[in-house]
């Protein structure tokens, strides 16, 4: 005989087992793999609300569009042209789009670099002040 004899009520059983396994299995991945997703997009989102005071290192960025790198020079001239402010993200008042944060998720993952310090362009009512009393404004007046 070619064939042992199977009792197919268990083989089917046990194959139930094995394809839930499975399917656990790759939920439990799924879920991992989601977990750490979600932790990298708040590890993002910290660094863009908390202020950072530590000096920038210098960024060697190896993969990157070239049409969105510009210079000091460029960013001053449109914020003076269009009255725009070019602070520290610590200081933005309304919430990140989720699309900057995927986005610097990408470039530290393609750069295999960690990006601690970030700058935005606005308007100026898109910014919070520290302490409007003691801090920010300073008002001057002309002298002799």
């Amino acid at each position: 005989m070619f064939f042992k004899p199977v009792n197919i009520r268990h083989a089917l059983l046990r194959e139930r087992e094995l394809s839930e396994k499975k399917e656990q299995s790759l939920l439990q991945e799924t879920a991992a793999v989601l977990q750490r997703a979600a932790e990298n997009d708040r590890a993002v989102l910290n660094r863009l609300q908390v202020p950072n005071y530590t000096s920038p290192a210098d960024l060697v960025l190896y993969k990157y569009d070239a049409d969105r790198l510009f210079s000091a020079s460029e960013i001053h001239r449109i914020c003076t042209r269009y009255r725009l402010r070019f602070l520290e993200s610590s200081f933005f008042k309304n919430d990140f789009p989720y699309a900057a944060i995927t986005e610097i998720n990408r470039l530290e993952k393609d750069n295999g670099v960690h990006i601690e310090k970030f700058k935005l362009i606005a308007p100026p009512d898109m910014f919070k002040l520290e302490d409007r009393c003691k801090k920010d404004p300073l008002l001057f007046c002309p002298g002799e």
